[in-house]
């Protein structure tokens, strides 16, 4: 007679099967992984709104540099177009590095920034130099100084004002209605500018009083635009969602942090 013996379950078929210790990693570096690079992108953004701001004094403060070497100077005041021809070019090196060092962008919108961005700003250095404005003391004549300065100058000042706004929230992800604010905001910068300048020439104010006014009106608006776009870009639907296979700080092996509900929030886009 056989003995019945309990039927055992399968422990085999009960364990899961072993995970490879090479493809997955411990949570917890996982997490730590993820942290570092979201860190590592927000440095990198701070830095290039750092290097924006100062590509956009480039241009707005060399006129003040002129007429102070003029009036304190006027030896050196000879070497004042050389001066700001210098710096309006180191404008358009620092500008690229700004839009390069964004991370959290895709391929194709960093290099359309970049491209009009140096493409733009470099028609003043070589074609023509429109943006010359009325209170700058530079020894050589526009070849377009035919055109009145109240149209000249504002038209060039929204122009590439324009474009640099325009790059940098295409690099920033923002939706259309962002971009087309890009040439609004860059009009009125310029309108209030022009009304300064006449305002100020007409108290018959001298000239090197005048321009570090009108410079630092300029600064104020240019500077806070950008702010004024970082706002918006917070409003819930005013950024594009990133394709983080596509984007320039991808990286296969850190898996994306918790995702925040927030109407508007990208998770792992910081400032988005």
């Amino acid at each position: 007679m056989s003995s019945i013996q309990p039927q055992t379950p399968d422990v085999s078929r009960a364990l899961p099967p072993q995970q490879n210790a090479g493809q997955m990693g411990s949570p917890g570096n996982s997490v730590a992984a993820a942290s570092q690079t979201e860190q590592f992108a927000r440095v990198m953004l701070w830095c290039s709104r750092c290097l924006i701001c100062l590509a956009v004094a480039l241009y707005i403060v060399p006129p003040l540099i002129s007429v102070a070497l003029t009036a304190l100077v006027p030896v050196l005041g000879m070497l004042s177009p050389l001066i700001t021809t210098g710096l309006r070019s180191l404008l358009i090196v620092v500008g690229a590095m700004a839009l390069l060092l964004v991370r959290n962008t895709v391929w194709l919108r960093r290099a359309s920034a970049v491209s009009l961005f140096v493409a733009v700003w470099c028609v003043p250095l070589v074609v023509v130099p429109i943006l010359s404005p009325p209170y700058s003391q530079s020894a050589s004549q526009p070849p377009m100084s035919f055109l009145p300065d109240f149209i000249r100058v504002p038209a060039g000042l929204t122009l590439f004002f324009g474009v640099t706004y325009l790059a940098w929230n295409i690099i920033r992800n923002r939706r259309w209605w962002i971009l087309l604010l890009s040439f609004v905001w860059s009009g009125i910068v310029a309108v209030v500018q022009q009304l300064t300048f006449f305002a100020m020439m007409s108290f018959g104010t001298s000239p090197l009083l005048m321009t570090a006014v009108v410079v630092t009106v300029s600064l104020i608006l240019v500077l806070g635009g950008f702010g004024g776009f970082h706002l918006l870009g917070r409003i819930g639907g005013a950024t594009v969602p990133i394709d983080r296979a596509n984007s320039a700080s991808f990286h296969r092996n850190v898996p994306a942090r918790p995702v925040d509900t927030r109407p508007g929030y990208l998770p792992g886009y910081p400032g988005a």
